[in-house]
């Protein structure tokens, strides 16, 4: 609804931000990818049951991504945003937590593999966990939300690193560093973001 009404009163705003770089950066990469790959038409629109690894879907959610970030909802609902998105990556580091513990979660429905979870391989969900869980740090740092928000971001945090103990993949183990570095160095270089 609220992107129906900003096309009607045309009230887009461009704002001015490094965060815009990144997006750009990672489609021109995949672009470039795309170009040299041999793989041809595949690259452009990926394959079947695969299609996420395209350019054109690249593009699509880094266009995506430009819509709401400078059409988005007012500054306040944001924060219900992430909210409800570090619920649903509580739920899912629960059931992937659960299921590297060796609970039989997907039995009932013929899937016997210990690290089924609802965002598909484990790696997948992994990466998704980090990069949930450095959104909630930057949150939790920006002093914004309830308590029930803030303990919500402590279980994401404990699971995931539960998680990363599990999987021992140094790439993701990268990941969290470098965010991690990343928050702390923006909280330095600017603190009134703060």
């Amino acid at each position: 609804a609220w992107f129906g009404l900003t096309l009607c009163q045309g009230s887009i705003t461009l704002r001015r931000s490094w965060l815009n770089l990144v997006p750009l950066l990672f489609v021109v990469a995949v672009l470039v990818s795309s170009i040299i790959s041999n793989a041809g038409f595949i690259s452009w629109v990926g394959t079947p049951s695969q299609e996420y690894t395209s350019f054109l879907t690249t593009a699509a959610c880094a266009i995506l991504f430009y819509v709401i970030v400078h059409a988005g909802p007012p500054y306040a609902h944001r924060f219900h945003v992430v909210t409800a998105l570090v619920l649903s990556a509580t739920l899912v580091a629960t059931v992937f937590a659960l299921q590297i513990s060796g609970v039989p979660l997907w039995n009932m429905l013929g899937v016997s593999s210990r690290i089924f979870n609802p965002i598909g391989a484990g790696t997948s969900a992994a990466f998704f966990l980090v990069s949930i869980t450095l959104l909630a740090n930057m949150r939790w740092l920006l002093g914004k939300g309830s308590r029930v928000s803030a303990v919500l971001m402590f279980v994401l945090g404990l699971l995931t690193l539960f998680i990363l103990l599990a999987m021992d993949f140094w790439l993701l183990w990268t990941l969290l560093v470098v965010g991690l570095v990343f928050i702390f160095v923006l909280m330095a270089w600017k603190p009134t973001f703060f």
